[in-house]
């Protein structure tokens, strides 16, 4: 979903924060001027003071490894992992009030960006959930239907008896685990508050959705080609 949202909402915050960093500097810089403090002392002040009180969120590492997450923890810095922890900063009281005073939105509107957000997030999570669900039943399940009795034809040797037990293996697991997705669904929808709904979408819908991906992504590695209807990765990757 991150894929698809505009940059210009964090660009904006982004600037916000610039500016009012800038505006703090040209602060700090008038007031020690007024003073007589030499100019170059006060800003390698001021810089020396910037970067002792920023140094916990500069890192120089690899921002995507499992190794900046464990040294943010340590750092004490936060990590929202799903799209509702994210949203609901927009509206965390310093948020709002930063966003008021920098002019980029009103505390009204932040509260309303927020609510547009969090109903785009619950909604599209609901139309992947019955999308996942009509590609297992009418691609997934029968291509590996059509894969078992190919096997089931092919003979009884050892090394068929082992793919017929992997596949029908894939079958219970993807079955069992549609049914996990689908009890997921069901509380997320039982929630009536939107922010609850969302963290329940997010916090066991979406991993159950992934669930069932690993096993269908299993089956396709084992179903020919000719029984599979949908696009095989290698196919969309390589143009094959």
């Amino acid at each position: 979903m991150s894929s698809a949202q505009s940059i210009s909402l964090p660009i904006a915050f982004l600037n916000a924060a610039v500016a009012e960093a800038l505006e703090e500097f040209e602060g700090a810089l008038s007031a020690h001027a007024s003073k007589g403090a030499p100019a170059q002392e006060t800003v390698l002040e001021l810089v020396r003071e910037a970067v002792t009180a920023t140094k916990n969120v500069r890192f120089e590492g690899n921002n995507y490894a499992p190794e900046w997450v464990e040294e943010a923890r340590r750092r004490g810095l936060p990590n929202l992992k799903t799209s509702p922890e994210a949203l609901a900063e927009l509206v965390h009281p310093e948020a709002r009030e930063f966003l008021a005073r920098t002019k980029v939105f009103t505390e009204t509107e932040a509260e309303a960006r927020y609510h547009v957000r969090m109903e785009r997030y619950v909604k599209d999570i609901d139309i992947e959930v019955e999308a996942l669900r009509d590609l297992v039943s009418g691609h997934v399940l029968p291509a590996a239907y059509r894969q078992l009795a190919l096997l089931a034809a092919a003979g009884n040797g050892r090394t068929i008896r082992s793919s017929v037990e992997r596949m029908e293996g894939a079958v219970e697991a993807v079955n069992a685990r549609v049914q996990d997705l689908q009890a997921a669904a069901e509380r997320a929808a039982g929630e009536s508050e939107l922010d609850a709904r969302a963290r329940v979408l997010a916090e066991h819908v979406v991993p159950a959705m992934a669930s069932v991906r690993e096993v269908c992504d299993r089956i396709e590695e084992s179903v020919v080609d000719e029984f599979w209807t949908l696009p095989k990765y290698r196919e969309m990757l390589f143009l094959v």
